[in-house]
């Protein structure tokens, strides 16, 4: 049973979990529980895990479009509203960096998506180990990973499709202080090099990664409160903050610094608000 599940294509795979969810859904009349909000939450969040496992980009075009028509399909079959499910998808490969022709691959997988691709996640370790990298230099700030990352950050600029990075795999050796400590080091020191190439996400594969990953986000962050604040406070009030000119564009990533220092916890709301005179509505435009 194991050599015929193996031969099976990842893909087919994921399709047929898909297919025997809808069936079970059928035969047990479940079509109440579905159309109600926490039944069609329950169905997405299945269906984005199962997604991630068997939904890897591999050169395939074709997958991709495969998907998004299955997707389809098992919304209407739930009555579920058109084009309300939604999927990501793993880059960690060369060729879904850069196409056999050379060109950038990022932009023919929306296309491929049809416009259902919510986010893309880097493999660091496929897609390092794909380039004949050493086990020793399989690690998120190699300058290998910063051009895959870059080329989907230019390539999906202004899309809304999100860009999650890679995992760390260095994990603390034992609970001793001082391998606790260093394995802390290591993955802080890749999350803030991730965070100052602009990628707020990433992934965390062990709970000690929690404490590195907010200690990094947090310490990366606060440095830079007073001064975001001055500076939209005094453009608010049409003036100039000391020792900068600010321009619109400035403005929008001072905009977007302060969104992400709350959204992530390092800040209370009410104090950016109250320092920069922003409402809510200016802050978190569209809620």
């Amino acid at each position: 049973m194991r050599r015929f599940w193996d031969r099976i294509p990842p893909l087919a795979r994921g399709l047929g979990i898909v297919a025997v969810i809808a069936v079970v859904v059928v035969v047990l009349s479940l079509e109440p529980v579905v159309a109600t909000v926490g039944g069609i939450l329950r169905i997405a969040f299945f269906l984005a895990v199962a997604l991630f496992l068997f939904m890897v980009w591999r050169e395939r075009r074709g997958d991709l479009e495969a998907f998004a028509r299955a997707l389809g399909d098992l919304e209407s079959a739930l009555g579920l509203a058109d084009r309300s499910l939604r999927f990501e998808v793993q880059v960690e490969t060369p060729r879904s960096v850069l196409g056999p022709d050379g060109a950038v691959a990022a932009p023919r997988m929306l296309e491929a998506g049809d416009g259902l691709i919510s986010a893309m996640h880097l493999g660091v370790f496929d897609y390092t180990a794909s380039l004949g990298l050493m086990p020793w230099e399989q690690r998120l700030d190699h300058p290998a990973n910063d051009f895959a990352r870059q080329v989907l950050q230019v390539a999906l600029a202004g899309t809304g499709v999100w860009i999650s990075d890679g995992s760390s795999n260095l994990v603390p050796a034992s609970d001793r202080t001082v391998d606790v400590r260093a394995a802390w080091r290591v993955h802080a020191d890749s999350v803030r090099h991730s965070l100052s190439g602009g990628f707020r996400q990433g992934w965390d594969l062990h709970p000690s990664h929690l404490v590195s990953r907010y200690a990094a986000v947090y310490g990366w962050l606060l440095p830079h409160l007073n001064d975001a604040v001055e500076r939209v406070r005094a453009w608010r009030d049409g003036s100039s903050a000391s020792g900068v000119l600010d321009e619109p564009a400035t403005i929008t990533s001072l905009l977007r610094y302060l969104r992400f220092a709350v959204s992530s916890g390092a800040v209370d709301e009410a104090v950016v608000l109250t320092g920069t005179g922003l409402a809510h509505e200016d802050l978190f435009p569209g809620g």
